[in-house]
């Protein structure tokens, strides 16, 4: 998420630790000024959202969802930016291969699976399985098991049972 600072608007300084010398041991303080956003910077996430939205708003006319800035729609294609993970899900392959193409122009990116509707397949994504049933045209989305085991355990619901919830 190294995403470009636009200076115009405003200028990011961050002075380095004491123990991070440059060029002299004079134990000076360090100033850098930022060209890119960094992680731990406070703006960083706003920062990615708005250069990934700067990215895909006008080539594909995906909008950002009201509810949810992170949830892109456009006839035809969903996009969910989760930090610095991207689903895309779309009416073809040409269509997701567009966007990821789009991306890659500004931002290095690597395809890590693709669900195809005519097979059976999943793929994991930031702790979910999203699966396609063979010849189906819906996506079922579960948690990868134990995911939420130490949640569960942090409010005492360890020993609660389980069951299928109704989709």
């Amino acid at each position: 998420m190294h995403t470009p600072l636009d200076e115009s608007k405003r200028k990011i300084i961050v002075k380095l630790p004491l123990s991070v010398s440059w060029g002299d041991d004079s134990g000076s303080p360090v100033y850098l000024l930022l060209k890119k956003s960094l992680n731990g910077i406070r703006s960083a996430s706003l920062d990615w959202l708005q250069f990934a939205q700067s990215i895909v708003k006008g080539p594909m006319n995906l909008v950002s969802s009201p509810t949810d800035p992170c949830v892109f729609t456009a006839p035809g294609i969903i996009m969910v930016i989760y930090v610095d993970d991207i689903i895309i899900i779309s009416k073809d392959r040409e269509t997701g291969s567009k966007v990821q193409a789009l991306f890659n122009k500004h931002v290095p990116t690597k395809l890590t699976g693709v669900l195809e509707p005519s097979k059976d397949g999943q793929l994991k994504f930031v702790g979910r399985v999203i699966r396609r049933v063979e010849g189906s045209n819906k996506l079922l989305v579960n948690v990868l098991p134990g995911y939420l085991d130490s949640c569960f355990e942090d409010y005492g619901l360890s020993k609660l049972k389980t069951g299928k919830a109704a989709v």
